[in-house]
């Protein structure tokens, strides 16, 4: 009879060869296998690849149409870009100002900056292109331009500042006044559970 530990062990072992990558320097440019298409890659960077040698992180040559689970994105060209299992773009640089879903509005995001997405194609985290109305428990709160925003899976804000004066419950259910320019952090509740200058 095999000892309970030993089970653990070689299911960890199993779990970590399902999901081995290997890193690999590329001398010069290369043309590769990654979301499910050839692109260019930059030499004298690293990339990752996956059991079937197609590339999951890398850095990109030039700028490159890829799929997001949502729609088809621009990335800029010399910037590091993470594909998920499903060869669809997770983490990367955006070209262009650019519209983006959260699972509950759209949102613009700035060119030149790094985006996050979940699975599906909507946004995770990313740095705003303008004020812009967040929905924070069913009401619009205006957050600043040019700073991050974090929101969860179901489209809920996380992280963001506020371009002026407003109030929310926090975490002990309790109403404080934040004032303009606070970065507030949310947990899933829209309370707010930490803020900073």
């Amino acid at each position: 009879m095999i000892e309970f530990s030993k089970i653990i062990l070689i299911i960890l072992f199993f779990y970590t060869s399902l999901s081995a990558q290997t890193v690999v320097f590329l001398e010069k440019d290369s043309l590769m296998d990654a979301a499910n298409q050839k692109i260019y890659f930059l030499g004298g960077q690293t990339v990752k690849l996956n059991q079937k040698n197609e590339v999951i992180e890398g850095t990109l040559l030039k700028d490159t149409y890829l799929w997001t689970g949502r729609r088809m994105l621009n990335f800029k060209a010399k910037t590091k870009v993470v594909f998920n299992d499903n060869a669809h773009v997770i983490s990367g640089y955006l070209t262009e100002i650019t519209q983006l879903w959260t699972a509950k509005q759209i949102l613009s995001f700035n060119k030149n900056t790094q985006i996050e997405l979940n699975d599906d194609g909507t946004i995770k985290s990313g740095i705003l292109s303008k004020n812009q109305n967040i929905d924070v428990n069913g009401k619009q709160i205006m957050f600043k331009k040019s700073k991050l925003v974090v929101f969860d899976q179901f489209g809920n804000i996380l992280q963001g500042t506020i371009e002026n004066r407003e109030q929310f419950s926090n975490s002990l259910g309790k109403i404080k006044t934040y004032k303009a320019g606070k970065c507030l952090y949310f947990n899933a509740k829209n309370q707010v559970i930490k803020a900073k200058d």
